[in-house]
């Protein structure tokens, strides 16, 4: 028999719980350790449509890298995302900032997403790589858009790019630090109009890709990762898209 608590310490060997930012919210958010696993379903995000393919897949654990309680409740309603795990018997693990900083986790994937080598943690949440040849500005950001399969936005630097400092997700406030380290490219899923102010004068050619294309390899990792621990298991990766579209002009 396999408890949710069993899950839990698989995902704590991989990325330890504990090595999470101070304001995160990770771990068990609903559910009990107790509860009997008949079935894991793994995502980046948990939608109500992703309770849905966890029921029809028969899991009631279900783990996602983005947590589903983050700012305080103020109250219970019935339609909210907790409330409807609860309805339907499942368990929801959340593991964010620690599987960014752990190794095989978020930014390890996106690195190797962008065939980046020589692979270093930076920052704990931030890794660095060089590319396989160097690329110009613009010749960079099309190459971040083909190994992701998404539109981006682009701040051009005044050099080719060879070495590369990326965050996933939200992950603007850290670029400026990566800049100082002398890397040419800078990638990250966000960044908010002041970072760009900052950044546009740093002299790296900077990408902001996408929260979602950023992190979403980390649904299939979490798949292949938890199925080897439990073969007795059915896991399975939710299907999920972007949550909007990009026009262009």
């Amino acid at each position: 028999m396999i408890r949710v608590g069993d899950v839990e310490g698989v995902l704590d060997q991989w990325a330890p719980f504990s090595s999470a930012e101070d304001w995160d919210n990770v771990g068990l958010l609903v559910g009990n350790r107790e509860m009997t696993v008949t079935g894991i379903l793994t995502s980046l995000d948990i939608t109500p449509e992703v309770i849905v393919q966890a029921r029809k897949a028969g899991a009631n654990v279900v783990v996602a890298h983005h947590p589903v309680i983050f700012a305080p409740l103020r109250r219970i309603d019935s339609c909210s995302v907790p409330s409807q795990l609860l309805a339907a018997g499942m368990a929801a693990l959340c593991v964010h900032t620690n599987m960014d900083r752990a190794p095989g986790g978020v930014n390890d994937i996106l690195a190797a997403q962008l065939g980046l080598s020589d692979i270093r943690e930076e920052e704990g949440l931030c890794r660095t790589g060089t590319l396989s040849r160097e690329m110009a500005p613009e010749d960079f950001a099309a190459h971040v858009m083909r190994c992701l399969g998404t539109a981006v936005r682009i701040s051009p630097g005044n050099a080719m790019v060879h070495s590369v400092g990326l965050c996933s997700g939200a992950g603007g406030d850290y670029l400026l630090h990566l800049a100082e380290l002398g890397v040419q490219g800078l990638i990250t899923g966000e960044i908010k109009h002041h970072e760009w102010l900052e950044l546009s004068r740093c002299g790296a050619t900077v990408v902001e890709a996408g929260h979602f294309d950023t992190e979403i390899g980390i649904a299939a990792e979490l798949a292949r990762r938890l199925s080897e621990a439990f073969t007795d298991l059915t896991v399975v990766q939710a299907v999920e898209q972007c949550p909007y579209r990009t026009l262009s002009q």
